[in-house]
């Protein structure tokens, strides 16, 4: 969408932006200079959010940049803790991530657990393509009538029962 309301301001269909908040309006460095320069070249007359207005003035345009500035690092810091935390959690044996299909996250310690209903049908899927017996297609039909179903409550690919059969997280183990 960010191209599009741009495309409209340098056509002359819009002149002004509203916004809830400065930050909502770039999404990196680039786009900031962007609409600051649409102030600039005076195509962009009025940028209105709940708290301000921002119009062609020397202080209005340092105000959005440091709103931008700001808003950037706001997002590259929230990057770097939650990768942080990721490793913390995988240093300590703990998979950093959404629980895999069979296991939930516990709502309240947002621990991974054993699905109560999924996890045994993850376990006679491994017990049904151990026995040798059957192929990628047949796992997908047989795991489905046992009640093995994906996200959308449909039966899994052939790709989703091969990247569930070799996930090293079924035995204990991550990458």
């Amino acid at each position: 969408m960010f191209q599009q309301v741009i495309e409209a301001i340098d056509a002359g269909k819009a002149n002004a932006l509203i916004a809830y908040d400065a930050s909502r309006l770039a999404r990196n460095a680039l786009e900031g200079a962007r609409i600051i320069d649409l102030l600039d070249s005076g195509k962009l007359r009025l940028i209105v959010t709940a708290t301000s207005a921002f119009r062609n003035t020397s202080t209005d345009k340092f105000m959005l940049a440091f709103f931008f500035a700001q808003s950037k690092h706001y997002v590259d810091n929230l990057s770097e803790v939650v990768i942080r935390g990721m490793r913390s959690k995988a240093n300590k044996g703990i998979f950093p991530g959404r629980a895999k299909i069979g296991y939930l996250n516990h709502p309240r310690t947002h621990e991974i657990v054993p699905d109560p209903e999924m996890f045994p049908l993850i376990k006679k899927a491994f017990e049904l393509y151990a026995s040798n017996r059957w192929g990628l297609a047949d796992m997908s039909d047989l795991t489905f009538e046992l009640g093995l179903k994906n996200e959308s409550g449909k039966k899994l690919a052939k790709s989703q029962i091969a990247r569930l059969l070799t996930d090293p997280i079924y035995y204990g183990a991550f990458i």
